[in-house]
Parts: structure tokens; C-alpha cells; sequence
């Protein structure tokens, strides 16, 4: 005979199961929520993004500040101090401006010209640097140097240890202004310090700002990596894209009169290049330069991140501060007002990926590494086994 069922009992029992799957779900709810927290794909007509917040970025930690940087700051600093000469020969130690004119002694070919700055640090072939020494200001002269074997490299073969002439004429002498450091030289330099002790103390903090602001460029450097490895372009807007390869054809070929004083076509000539290979490489440049940007459009869209004409003026000023340009204007008129534009924003936007990436300990650089490592664990345990 068959025992009646205890109905609270098998009730209780499914609500058990029920409250089961319930957990189960809400478990698995939560874990999917987090992958897509960390996980996030976005996309537009022309570039899809796999993730871009929370990425994991190389972790950076700026360089302690050593007493060789602080005599090197200082030194640097002390070779900056100069004052003109114009009554003695050049000396050792001197620093000189020079025109020069260098030639073949065999032919009298002309392979190089321009003018250089002795004294900087720069390093000269044996018997250059030597041979200016004792000239005065605004003399010209000869001074024949034999060239080393193997210089000119495959571009210029020819000067492998070839005789040649350089016709120099000796523009400017400057003198250091300190030749030891001392309170003097100090308060010449500073507005903070007056001692050499207060001096070092203030050039450590100096560098200290330096090596964060650099730990701080590597950082979004290495977060904006990550997010362009996760980035994968669909197609590209072909009226920007046409739009870019005129600009950075234009500039190309300004770079190349500056640089080489020979036209744009002299040059092609010169370095065997067609026409149709200069193009190439402008659309493939052209399209390396616009993948960024498309990227960081998206993400400014979606995180809401916009420049107000009052900051666009401030980072345009501060762009042109930090490459070099004489001012805002100068920079717009050489490059575009909106491929300025364009720059700032994708610096603003890799400042953002760098503030909300998670940071982690070096990365392996791939699959091979992390083998080496399970390998070297294994041998371990089978060593302590």
C-alpha cells in the first residue's frame, strides 16, 4: 500500500529547485554582466571596437631621479650659458657655428653641405674636429680628412675611405659663461635657488615632474595600443580618406624641397621611385593616420567626451608648444585645421583609455613566452617532487 505524499514536503522541494535555478541564473546574470562591463563592443559604419574601457595596460612606474641625472641636467644647463667671442682662435671647449662644403679630392664632387654646431656633443670623423681648432671667427679654409672604410653606408659607397676636402668657414665662437658650478651660476639660472645645494634640490623635483609626465605618456601609450589592437575597420569614409592623402602628399612634398632642396620630382628620379609607388605609400600612410582617428571619434561619441571651442584654443597653443611650431597659427596653417583638430581629440581620448585601464605587471609578448614559463614551473615541481 502506497504511503500518502507529504504535499508541504514536495511543495518545499520545488521551491528549493526553483530557488536553485534561481541562484544559478542570477550567478550566471552576474558573471555575463561583468564580462560585458570590462567587454564592451561598439561600432559604427566605418570601425567596430571589441573593448576600449578597462583594457589591461603595461603598468608604469617613473625612474628614480640618480645623482648622474642631476649632473647631467646641470651640465647641460651650464653649456647653455654662453657668451659670443670674437677676439681669440677656437678652442677646445668652444662652441662653434660652421658653414661647410664637403668634396670628393679625386673629382671635386660635391657630396654634402650645410651648416653644424661643434662643441654639442655631436661626434666627427677622426681629424674633423681637430682641424677647426684654431681658426677664427668668419675664416674660411680647407681641411682635407681621410674617410674610415665602410662610410656612406649603400646611399653613398663612394666615401668609403675616400679622400676628401671640407671648405669651412667658422660662423660663430661662443665661450661657456661658467666653468664650475658655484652660487654665482646659480642665481644666474634660477628664481628659487640661491645656493648649490638648493639648486640640485630644486633640479631633482624638476626631473621628478619630468620621469611622471613621461611614466604618464608610456601609460596612455600602452592603453591606447591595446585598444587599437581591439579596433578593426570596416571600411573607410573615402571623402576623408581622399582628403588626407592630399594633405600628407602636400606635406610630403614640402618636407622633401626642405630637406633635400631638390623638387618632388628630382626626387623621385633620384631615389628610383614612380609616381605610382609614391601613392602607395601615401594611401597606406593615409590610412594609418585615419584608423585612429576613426577609433577615437567612436569612443568620444560614446563616452560623451567633447573639446569646447575655449579648450580647442588652449590645446591648439599647447600642441604647438610641445612640436615645436612658433605658435597656434603656424601649426593650423602647416598642417589643417582639422587635422589639428583631429589630433587633439584622439589625445584626449587616449588620456581617457589611460585613466580607465586596469593596469598590470609586464605582459608576456606571446604565446611562446607563457610555455617557457608553464615550462619552467613544471620542471620546478619536478625538481621538488
Amino acid at each position: 500500500m502506497a504511503l500518502p505524499k507529504n504535499k508541504n514536503r514536495d511543495q518545499r522541494g520545488r521551491t528549493m529547485k526553483k530557488q536553485r535555478v534561481i541562484a544559478a541564473m542570477l550567478t550566471l546574470c552576474l558573471v555575463v554582466s561583468a564580462v560585458g562591463c570590462s567587454k564592451k563592443e561598439i561600432s559604427n559604419e566605418y570601425v567596430k571596437i571589441s573593448q576600449y574601457k578597462g583594457v589591461e595596460a603595461e603598468k608604469v612606474t617613473p625612474n628614480e631621479v640618480t645623482e648622474d641625472d642631476i649632473t647631467n641636467y646641470i651640465n647641460a644647463k651650464m653649456a647653455e650659458q654662453t657668451k659670443d667671442v670674437t677676439d681669440r682662435e677656437l678652442r677646445k671647449g668652444d662652441l662653434a657655428q660652421f658653414e661647410y662644403t664637403g668634396k670628393l679630392k679625386s673629382t671635386g664632387k660635391v657630396f654634402d653641405e650645410g651648416t653644424l654646431t661643434l662643441g654639442n656633443g655631436e661626434q666627427y670623423v677622426d681629424g674633423f674636429e681637430e682641424g677647426i681648432y684654431g681658426h677664427k671667427l668668419n675664416e674660411t679654409f680647407d681641411l682635407p680628412v681621410k674617410f674610415p672604410e665602410g662610410y656612406g653606408g649603400t646611399e653613398q659607397p663612394e666615401l668609403s675611405g675616400a679622400d676628401v676636402i671640407f671648405t669651412i668657414k667658422i660662423t660663430g665662437i661662443k665661450e661657456r659663461a661658467y666653468s664650475e658650478l658655484n652660487d654665482e651660476f646659480v642665481k644666474a639660472v634660477s628664481k628659487k635657488s640661491e645656493t648649490v645645494e638648493e639648486y640640485k634640490e630644486e633640479v631633482k623635483k624638476e626631473i621628478e615632474k619630468m620621469n611622471k609626465k613621461q611614466a604618464e605618456a608610456e601609460l596612455r601609450d600602452n592603453a591606447w595600443n591595446e585598444v587599437m589592437d581591439n579596433a578593426e575597420i570596416v571600411k573607410y569614409p573615402e571623402k576623408r580618406l581622399k582628403e588626407k592623402e592630399k594633405a600628407i602628399e602636400e606635406q610630403l612634398k614640402k618636407l622633401v624641397e626642405q630637406s633635400y632642396g631638390v623638387s618632388y620630382e628630382e626626387f623621385l628620379k633620384q631615389s628610383g621611385q614612380s609616381e605610382d609607388d609614391f601613392k602607395k605609400q601615401v594611401k597606406e600612410m593615409s590610412k594609418e593616420s585615419l584608423k585612429p582617428a576613426l577609433v577615437a571619434e567612436l569612443i568620444a561619441k560614446e563616452e560623451g567626451l567633447e573639446i569646447s571651442d575655449k579648450e580647442m584654443k588652449k590645446e591648439m597653443k599647447v600642441f604647438a608648444k610641445e612640436n615645436g611650431y612658433p605658435d597656434a597659427d603656424t601649426l593650423v596653417e602647416l598642417n589643417g585645421e582639422d587635422m589639428v583638430k583631429e589630433a587633439i581629440l584622439q589625445n584626449k581620448v587616449m588620456e581617457w583609455a589611460a585613466d580607465n585601464c586596469k593596469q598590470v605587471e609586464k605582459k608576456k609578448e606571446n604565446k611562446q613566452d607563457e610555455k617557457k614559463e608553464e615550462n619552467k614551473e613544471g620542471n620546478k615541481e619536478k625538481t621538488t617532487k
